[in-house]
């Protein structure tokens, strides 16, 4: 059993360490494409004010750093009068602008834990975009997601693995002829509020019976002309709903405070399980084998 619940903690470490590993590479990336924008920026400007002749030097300086910018994300390039080319994200001419002319916008990254997301903007002005649709960092966020669903897979396991045995395990008789308590320890389970979130409300579970727990991804929001709370699942199925209380298999989820329009929390009851699996029984005759 210790090897057991070390196998899966050394597995959620791993893994830990292979998403960390994309964001880096992802933050290096986004950190270049910056800086090529910026000089294809520079480039135009002194092509489009006359001072860089348009020479087969200077065009081709332009035409390799649109060449590299190509390399990390999808692109669509338009020819200006003045000799200079513009980018717009994607393949479809109308994605948001990443070169016009001499101006500029530069790329971040949003990471929910789960999946990664961008923003274009610049100064402090960012909107999400959805044009990152190939390119190196169209690979290296799929690699994310990929990482997060084996990870979730992995913490699914651990979760009914512990669920299921420490229902056994409680329902035997140990040596010294009591009932036995839980086999494994357990991840907590929490409710987590969307960063997004514009209103004050707060919200809780209590698990009431782990052996009905199911460890799937839930998500709860509120809608303001009902004042109701809907939680529906990862099929866009609707599991539950009410104004300040849900009840569900296991587990009851309370919502208080003031709520606004579109407010989300998620509980996720299997996120962590592998990372927090332990041994609770310290010694071998609480071992509860019969019953």
């Amino acid at each position: 059993a210790s090897a057991l619940t070390e196998s899966f903690r050394q597995l959620a470490h791993e893994m830990d360490a292979v998403k960390s590993g994309i964001v880096e590479q992802v933050d290096q990336a986004i950190s270049d494409l910056n800086g090529l924008t910026s000089e294809l920026a520079n480039l135009n400007r002194a092509i489009g004010a006359g001072t860089a002749a348009k020479s087969n030097s200077a065009l081709d300086a332009r035409d390799a750093l649109i060449n590299k910018i190509s390399d990390y994300v999808e692109i669509t390039i338009s020819d200006n009068e003045d000799g200079t080319k513009s980018l717009t994200l994607g393949n479809s001419g109308n994605g948001a602008q990443l070169v016009r002319h001499d101006r500029y916008s530069t790329l971040k990254t949003v990471d929910d834990g789960q999946n990664l997301s961008f923003l274009i903007g610049q100064g402090t002005g960012f909107v999400p975009t959805n044009q990152i649709t190939s390119g190196s960092l169209k690979g290296l966020s799929d690699s994310y997601s990929k990482s997060s669903e084996m990870m979730g897979k992995i913490d699914n396991l651990a979760f009914k693995l512990v669920r299921d045995v420490n229902a056994i395990h409680e329902q035997g008789i140990n040596l010294e002829g009591q009932l036995g308590e839980k086999f494994f320890m357990m991840a907590d389970v929490s409710m987590v509020e969307n960063p997004k979130n514009l209103g004050a409300a707060v919200s809780m579970v209590e698990v009431t019976d782990y052996t009905i727990v199911a460890p799937e991804h839930l998500e709860f929001s509120f809608d303001n002309k009902t004042g109701f709370w809907t939680g529906r699942n990862s099929s866009n199925q609707i599991v539950g709903s009410g104004k300040s209380q849900i009840l569900l298999p296991g587990m009851r989820v309370e919502f208080s405070g003031s709520a606004r329009q579109g407010d989300k929390f998620s509980l996720k009851p299997g996120e962590g399980s592998a990372k927090a699996i332990g041994l609770a029984i310290t010694r071998a005759h609480d071992i509860a084998a019969a019953a």
